[in-house]
C-alpha cells in the first residue's frame, strides 16, 4: 500500500500500520503513486484505489493512459453530477480521470498481493478480534473523533444551538441532516452484522461462546437503537422532512440521549471483545 502525507508529514494511515505490522505501508509522491499504479498494472493486476473521484471511499482501477497522468476504472461516484464534471467514459463504461492525484481525497492505493495459505482459523479469529478492538478503543484519528469519543463528540454537537440557528438555511440543515444520517448506519448496518458475525461462529469456539455471545447481544441493541433514532426525525431518508424534523431542538434532545445509550452498548461490546480475545488460548 501507497499513501499520502497528512498536513503534519504523517503518513496518513499511520494508526493501521501499526496495527497491521504485516502490511507494508509506505508513502510517496505523485510519482511514486504512478510507478506503483504501472507496476501493478503492467502485471495484469488491477488496484484498488481510495479517492481518484470523489471521497475516500475504495474504487478499482484497472488501467492507466498518458504514463500514469491518466486512470481508468470503476468508481461509485462517477456518475454523479457533481464529481463527474471533469471526466470521461471508456466505451466499457470504465471512468478516465486526469488529475486524480489532486482531488485531495485520494489518500491511498492498495495492490493485491499473491494468494497465500489461509490462516488457521483461531489466529485469523484473534487477529480480526485485535484489529476490532484497535478500531474501537481508539479515540482520536487524526483530527476526527473516533471510537466512544464520537459518540459524546456526535451527541453534543446534536446539542449545539450554534450549529443550528434560528430559520437554517435547507442546505446547511441538509449538511447537518447528512452527517447524522451517516453515523446512523454505521452504528446501524456496521452493528448489526458485527452482531450476526459473532453468531455465525459460536459453535466453532465453545470455550469463549459465551464472551461472543454478549459482544454479540450489545451490537445488536446498539444496532436497534438506530432505529429509535431514525424514528425521531420521521423515518429512514434524507427528505427535507427529515431536514426539518433535525432542526428542532426537543428531537435532538431524545437524540442525544439515545446516542449517549448507544455509547453505553458500544462499550459494553468492547468488554466481551477483550474477554473473547483474552481466553481464546486458555
Amino acid at each position: 500500500m501507497i499513501c499520502k502525507e497528512d498536513n503534519k508529514g504523517h503518513n496518513i494511515l499511520e494508526r493501521v500500520k501499526d496495527d497491521n505490522k504485516n502490511y507494508n505501508i509506505i508513502t510517496g509522491s505523485k510519482d511514486d503513486f504512478k510507478s506503483f499504479i504501472k507496476n501493478e498494472i503492467d502485471k495484469e493486476k488491477p488496484l484498488i484505489g481510495f479517492g481518484i473521484i470523489g471521497p475516500p471511499e475504495a474504487c478499482i482501477i484497472t488501467g492507466y493512459k498518458n504514463n500514469g497522468d491518466t486512470l481508468l476504472g470503476w468508481n461509485f461516484f462517477q456518475d454523479m453530477p457533481e464529481f463527474a464534471k471533469d471526466l470521461e467514459k471508456d466505451s466499457c463504461g470504465y471512468f478516465i480521470k486526469n488529475n486524480w492525484y489532486e482531488n485531495q481525497d485520494t489518500i491511498a492505493l492498495l495492490a493485491i498481493e499473491e494468494k497465500s495459505n489461509e490462516p488457521e482459523e483461531k489466529e485469523l479469529l484473534k487477529e480480526v478480534l485485535s484489529y476490532a478492538l484497535s478500531i474501537m478503543k481508539t479515540q482520536k484519528n487524526g483530527d476526527y473523533a473516533s471510537g466512544g469519543y464520537a459518540y459524546d463528540q456526535w451527541a453534543k454537537a446534536l446539542l449545539n444551538k450554534n450549529e443550528f440557528p434560528q430559520n437554517p438555511s435547507l442546505p446547511m440543515l441538509f449538511e447537518r441532516l447528512m452527517c447524522h444520517t451517516d453515523a446512523l448506519n454505521m452504528i446501524g448496518e456496521g452493528r448489526y452484522q458485527g452482531s450476526k458475525y459473532f453468531n455465525e461462529i459460536l459453535d466453532k469456539y465453545p470455550d469463549i461462546s459465551d464472551s461472543l455471545k454478549q459482544a454479540s447481544k450489545y451490537l445488536l441493541e446498539e444496532s436497534r437503537i438506530s432505529l429509535d433514532l431514525w424514528a425521531l426525525i420521521g423515518g429512514m431518508g434524507m427528505s427535507e422532512k427529515q431536514a426539518f424534523s433535525l432542526s428542532k431542538q426537543e428531537i435532538r434532545e431524545k437524540s442525544s440521549k439515545l446516542i449517549l445509550k448507544a455509547k453505553e452498548y458500544y462499550l459494553k461490546s468492547i468488554e466481551f471483545i477483550e474477554k473473547a480475545l483474552s481466553d481464546i488460548d486458555e
